[in-house]
């Protein structure tokens, strides 16, 4: 009975995938105390773990326990390997050199602040590598050096807790691929990347991540997620030299808490087909930036709260917007404070694109334009403030677009050539806001096809030639509102087979040299609803149709 039963242990035992302490042969006699021994390492493998603690001062290796079967490893001291684990034997794939097979499930820890794991192979291996469902958990420890510094492949799964630092790496910090998954906890990850190091977490291939609170520096890019890969943060600082986030192919990128990215010289954050959004309130700040652009959408969606991006300056060569919005993407802005300086626009929206601002204050160093909208594509500008110094508009809506600017929004420009430009067949919704400044030309200009109702609202012009003009069969109806100010030729100018109508507002003009409106070329005016002026001249067919007293209507205008 006893040799039957001893033969029956050296079975299970031999079928074991890890060595076991203490194994038998049939027929020999072993003591109780290595029997229990075997026993309970045999039950803690079943249970699914083993534990043991590494001293890699004492010349103690991780690979060593884990080939004896640990999978629950504390380690202590500097260990000087590399941790190469696949499913494939014998074949070099993943940098294998040996036939180790890959634990199921594997948690390393660090015993305290000086653990760490090191790379041997100047850097042309991994650090750590698992594939092939593995489970590794990382908790308190540091991993230097290594091509990448921890990666996961093929359906397993990367977990850190407790504080995680990884360090010295050549390509990337963390890499996650082929449908795996990342978690980080509470305690977060620090990863600063070596000399010439790509980026700081690599998400690929459908594969998926929780990140609690991740700080990356010494990187070109912070996150970069690939081809249908979905990652969700609470907490990220980031500090890159090209690029901070950067979503490529249908990823999902979803965060809250508070974010932090800066030093870019490309983009903070980059999304080509992809969704960049919030899932509660949160906050992100973009700053001390080196060049390139803040956020850029193409074919993508993003909705952002309480973005900071102060101190925006890509004034030098290129085409560099804070916020560019491209190709049927759509933005919605809300809380936003946006400042500084760009040789392209503060946003500029674009190619069927939509945005909508709520709620933020936008303000413009100098800049060729301080919003555009054009290509087709549409602005919802409400409740806030933009204002600054421009090269061309303010704000320009182009090329069969529209703008709804509404809910006490307000226009302030110091210096420019237009407030407010809607051309080439757009629409403009202004209603109960107010727009003011100086100009070269026009607080507001309607042209070439397009329409605007502006109601409730307040124009200002402190100077320029007109505060209004709509020309080019245009059309223009303002209702309900009030413009006033000092213009070198004319309040509003009618003009080229455009036609406007004035209903229930006042129009003051402060220089009495000048009329306050000039009606020319085929164009037609209407005023009505106890509107009130003093002048109108026409010219060349100009034709004025009033049921209200003008002070000084032109003859010109009736007949």
């Amino acid at each position: 009975m006893k040799k039957l039963f001893l033969s029956a242990i050296a079975v299970v035992l031999a079928s074991s995938a890890y060595a076991i302490p203490n194994s038998v042969s049939e027929g020999d006699i072993v003591s109780a105390e290595k029997m229990n021994e075997s026993f309970q390492h045999l039950e803690q493998q079943f249970q699914g773990t083993l534990a043991k603690t590494v001293n890699c001062a004492a010349g103690e290796t991780i690979n060593e326990a884990i080939e004896n079967g640990y999978n629950d490893i504390t380690v202590s001291g500097i260990c000087n390997e590399n941790l190469l684990y696949t499913v494939w034997r014998d074949s070099g794939v993943d940098n294998k050199p040996s036939g180790m097979p890959v634990p199921r499930y594997l948690k390393i820890t660090g015993a305290d602040s000086t653990a760490k794991i090191v790379d041997t192979t100047s850097n042309t291996e991994n650090t750590i590598s698992v594939n092939s469902g593995a489970t590794v958990v990382l908790e308190n420890i540091t991993i230097s050096g290594g091509k990448f510094g921890v990666a996961a492949t093929r359906n397993s799964n990367l977990l850190m807790t407790g504080g995680v630092t990884i360090e010295g790496f050549t390509e990337n910090g963390i890499r996650v691929d082929d449908s795996s998954y990342l978690g980080i906890n509470d305690g977060g990850v620090t990863i600063t990347g070596g000399t010439g190091a790509v980026r700081g977490i690599y998400i690929g291939t459908g594969s998926s991540g929780w990140v609690a609170s991740a700080t990356m520096t010494g990187v070109e890019r912070g996150f970069d997620l690939f081809a249908n890969a979905t990652v969700v943060s609470v907490g990220y600082s980031i500090s890159a030299s090209k690029r901070g986030i950067r979503l490529n192919n249908g990823h999902f990128f979803q965060y809250g808490g508070a974010g932090v990215i800066e030093s870019t010289s490309e983009y903070a954050v980059e999304a080509y087909q992809s969704t960049f959004d919030i899932w509660n309130p949160s906050t992100l700040e973009v700053k001390n930036l080196v060049g390139g652009q803040g956020i850029s959408l193409n074919q993508s969606r993003s909705s952002l709260n309480n973005l900071k991006m102060p101190d925006f300056d890509n004034s030098g060569s290129g085409w560099n917007p804070a916020i560019n919005v491209q190709r049927n993407s759509n933005l919605v802005l809300e809380n936003a404070v946006i400042s500084g300086s760009t040789d392209g626009h503060l946003v500029s929206i674009s190619a069927g694109s939509v945005t909508e601002i709520r709620d933020s204050t936008l303000t413009v160093g100098n800049a060729g334009a301080g919003i555009e909208a054009i290509g087709s594509s549409g602005l919802r500008f409400r409740n806030s403030t933009i204002s600054g110094t421009v090269g061309g508009e303010l704000v320009n809506i182009a090329e069969g677009s529209s703008a709804e600017i509404q809910d006490q929004s307000t226009l302030t420009i110091t210096s420019g050539g237009q407030g407010l430009n809607v051309g080439g067949s757009s629409r403009l919704n202004l209603r109960n806001s107010t727009i003011s400044g100086s100009v070269t030309y026009n607080l507001v200009s309607i042209s070439d096809g397009s329409s605007a109702e502006v109601r409730d609202a307040t124009l200002t012009l402190d100077s320029g030639e007109q505060a209004a003009r709509v020309k080019s069969n245009s059309y223009l109806n303002i209702r309900s509102s009030t413009i006033s100010g000092t213009a070198t030729k004319e309040l509003i100018d009618v003009r080229r087979v455009s036609h406007a109508i004035i209903d229930g507002s006042t129009l003051s003009q402060t220089s009495s040299d000048t009329p306050d409106v000039r009606v020319s070329k085929i164009s037609f005016l209407s005023v009505w609803g106890d509107s009130s002026l003093n002048s109108v001249d026409c010219h060349m067919k100009g034709t004025v149709d009033t049921d209200v007293s003008i002070t000084n209507l032109d003859t010109n205008c009736t007949e």
